[in-house]
C-alpha cells in the first residue's frame, strides 16, 4: 500500500520494549496530514541476531564496523528486505531514526540500498545517534548529505521540526543544522500523543507503552550526555502526563508504561502529584495503569517513607537507578549526590514494598582501582538482605564518549584511547583486560550473594571486545 512516509528504527539498540521514535514521527505526521507507516527494523534483527550462528560477528560490525567476510551474505540479505519493505510503499520521504551511535553503520548501508533501488525517495535522518559527539557536531550527517545518501536531516528535538519539515518549513531550526532549541515546559504540554498503530506489540517481551514526562537531568554526572543534550532540566505537569496515560491505555487496552526520561522523579513536586493521580485511579478501577521508569536516588529529608508508600501504590512495579558504584568516594567524583547511608535507606524501602530495583554499576571508572573494586565486593557480600530486589546491570565497562564532562578533562584523569571503541582507553591504573577482569570479579561476587545480575547480548559482545581490540 502506497504511504507518503516510512518511518523506521534501525539496528542496533538492545532493547526488550518499542522505541519511541516511530511512533512520535508517526504522531506527527498524522497531524501534518501525510499517510505513514512505522517498521520496528531494530527489534526485528535484534531477536534474530540473539539466535543466528553469525548474531556476534554481525553485531560487533554494526557496532564498531568491525571487519568479518563470513557475514557478507547475510548483511546483505538484511538490508535488501529492509529496503524492499520501505520501497514496497512507494513512499516520497523516508525517515531513518538513529537511537544511537550504534545505529550509524546500518543508516550507511540502508541508505545506499534505498538511493540505488529508487533514487528519487527522499531520505532524512535523525535522533541522538547522527550527530558526533553530545554538543551535536554534525559531521557524520554533513557527510552523508555529500554522498547523496540523505537529504536532510534533524538535530535536537524533532517534535516541532519534523511537523515543520512536512509542511514545508525547511528553515526551522534543527533542519540540516547544528542550531536548535530545546523544547521548554509549555511545548512539553502540548505534544501530539505518540500514535503506536504500526507497532506489532507480540514483538516485544515487555508489552509497555513508552511515555516521556520530562528531558534532560538534574545532575551533572560527568560520564552522561543527557546534560550536554537538554542543557536545562524541562519536565511536564502531573496532570498532562496522567492525561496521556488514561489516553494511551484506553486506546489501546495496555496498562503498563515505560517512561523514556532520564529520572521520573527530577521535579519532586509533579512526581508526587502523578502518584497521587495514579494511586486515586487505581482505587476505583478494575484495570490498574502500572509503570516502570529510570529514578533518582534521594536522601531521606527529600523523599521519605510516606512517599515510597504513594510511589508504591501509584503502580510503580520497577525503578531503575544509576547508583553507579558501590565506592561512595567514586561515586561522590562522578558527581553523583548520595552517599552510603542513602543508598541503604533507599534500598531497604524498595525491600519493605516489594519493589525490584535495577542498580546500574559502571565498571572502571578512571579512578577505580583494584581497592574500590574490592570495596565494592565487600558492599556485596554485607548487604546480602537486599538481594532479593537489587538487580545489577554492570553494563558493558566505563566508555568515554565525546564532550563529556570526562572527554573533556581526560588530561586531569591521565586517559589515552585508543580506536575502535569508547570503551578503548587507558590509564595509570586502568586497561580495558583489567575493566574485563573486575566485571567478571563483581559479577561472580554478586551471583555468589544471591543477587541476580543482567548480562546482555550487546554487553557481552562488549566485554569480548575489549581484549580483542586491545591486542589488535
Amino acid at each position: 500500500m502506497q504511504k507518503d512516509l516510512v518511518i523506521c528504527q534501525i539496528p542496533f539498540t538492545g532493547t526488550d520494549y518499542p522505541l519511541m521514535a516511530g511512533a512520535v514521527l508517526k504522531g506527527i505526521a498524522d497531524k501534518a496530514g501525510w499517510s505513514s507507516i512505522v517498521y520496528d527494523f531494530n527489534k526485528k534483527y535484534y531477536e534474530e541476531l540473539k539466535q543466528h550462528e553469525l548474531g556476534r560477528q554481525v553485531t560487533d560490525w554494526l557496532m564498531n564496523e568491525t571487519p568479518d567476510i563470513k557475514i557478507l551474505d547475510y548483511v546483505k540479505q538484511m538490508f535488501d528486505h529492509m529496503s524492499d519493505k520501505i520501497i514496497s510503499h512507494n513512499p516520497k520521504l523516508v525517515a531513518i531514526s538513529l537511537f544511537s551511535y550504534c545505529c550509524k553503520t546500518s543508516a550507511i548501508y540502508l541508505s545506499m540500498m534505498i538511493k540505488q533501488k529508487n533514487p528519487k525517495i527522499k531520505i532524512i535522518a535523525g535522533g541522538s545517534g547522527l550527530y558526533d559527539g553530545v554538543e551535536m557536531k554534525t559531521d557524520f550527517a554533513d557527510h552523508m548529505k555529500r554522498m547523496k545518501l540523505f537529504d536532510h536531516y534533524i538535530i535536537g528535538d524533532a517534535d516541532h521540526s519534523f511537523y515543520e519539515f512536512l509542511t514545508n518549513n525547511k528553515n526551522f531550526a534543527g533542519i540540516d543544522s547544528a542550531s536548535w532549541e530545546p523544547l521548554s515546559n509549555d511545548a512539553l504540554e502540548t505534544l501530539t500523543y505518540p500514535n503506536y498503530d504500526d507497532h506489532d506489540w507480540s514483538m516485544y517481551q515487555r508489552v509497555s507503552i513508552p511515555i516521556t514526562g520530562s528531558r534532560g537531568c538534574v545532575r551533572k554526572c560527568n560520564f552522561c550526555n543527557d546534560i550536554l543534550h537538554w542543557k536545562k532540566f524541562s519536565f511536564r505537569t502531573a496532570e498532562s502526563i496522567f492525561q496521556e496515560m488514561l489516553s494511551q491505555s484506553e486506546k489501546y487496552k495496555i496498562y503498563h508504561f515505560e517512561f523514556s526520561d532520564a529520572l521520573i522523579n527530577g521535579n519532586v513536586r509533579e512526581f508526587r502529584l502523578l502518584c497521587e493521580k495514579l494511586a486515586m485511579h487505581n482505587k476505583k478501577t478494575k484495570n490498574r495503569i502500572e509503570w516502570s521508569s529510570q529514578f533518582i536516588f534521594r536522601p531521606k529529608n527529600q523523599f521519605s517513607e510516606v512517599d515510597w508508600d504513594h510511589l508504591k501504590e501509584s503502580g510503580a512495579v520497577s525503578i531503575n537507578v544509576g547508583v553507579e558504584s558501590l565506592d561512595e568516594n567514586i561515586r561522590h567524583d562522578m558527581g553523583k549526590k548520595f552517599n552510603q547511608s542513602d543508598l541503604e535507606f533507599n534500598l531497604a524501602q524498595c525491600k519493605r514494598l516489594n519493589l525490584p530495583v535495577i542498580c546500574n554499576v559502571i565498571v572502571g571508572y578512571p579512578l577505580e582501582d583494584q581497592t574500590s573494586i574490592d570495596k565494592s565486593k565487600k558492599w556485596l557480600e554485607d548487604n546480602t538482605q537486599f538481594n532479593d530486589i537489587m538487580i545489577l546491570n554492570l553494563g558493558g565497562t566505563m566508555a568515554i564518549f565525546p564532550d563529556t564532562i570526562l572527554w573533556n578533562n581526560m588530561e586531569k584523569y591521565n586517559i589515552t584511547l585508543k580506536a575502535p571503541t569508547y570503551n578503548q582507553w587507558r590509564n595509570h591504573i586502568s586497561t580495558p583486560s583489567l575493566r574485563k577482569k573486575w566485571w567478571q570479579e563483581l559479577y561472580s561476587c554478586a551471583k555468589q550473594n544471591g543477587f541476580q545480575v543482567l548480562h546482555t547480548f550487546e554487553n557481552s559482545i562488549i566485554l569480548e571486545g575489549l581484549t580483542l581490540h586491545e591486542s589488535t
